[in-house]
């Protein structure tokens, strides 16, 4: 994720902007990483539904998420979508790195 830092992935028949990683290194990518994957992640959690062993890593702009889920103190490399409407996770890569060559 850090490699692309945000950008448009295609997966699971919908596009996703990925969440940046906050890079504070100068004014300019200060403000292109404002909506950086903690602060998104903090959004997401305020839904009805949301999954608390996840994290949010991407959003379709619809309330949809791709999240990753927690097992101990780390993230398993799968990556799913979260629906906003049902709660549902649905499977959609083995990775972010399946995901981001999709």
């Amino acid at each position: 994720m850090m490699d692309r830092n945000g950008g448009t992935i295609f997966l699971a028949e919908d596009d996703w902007e990925l969440h940046p990683v906050q890079d504070t290194s100068d004014r300019k990518r200060i403000s292109r990483t404002a909506n950086h994957v903690l602060k998104e992640q903090a959004a997401y959690q305020d839904w009805i539904g949301a999954k608390p062993d996840t994290l949010s890593i991407a959003t379709n702009g619809c309330g949809d998420h791709l999240v990753l889920m927690k097992q101990g103190d780390r993230y398993l490399p799968e990556v799913y979508r979260w629906d906003h409407e049902t709660g549902n996770l649905l499977l959609c890569a083995s990775s972010i790195q399946e995901a981001v060559r999709e």
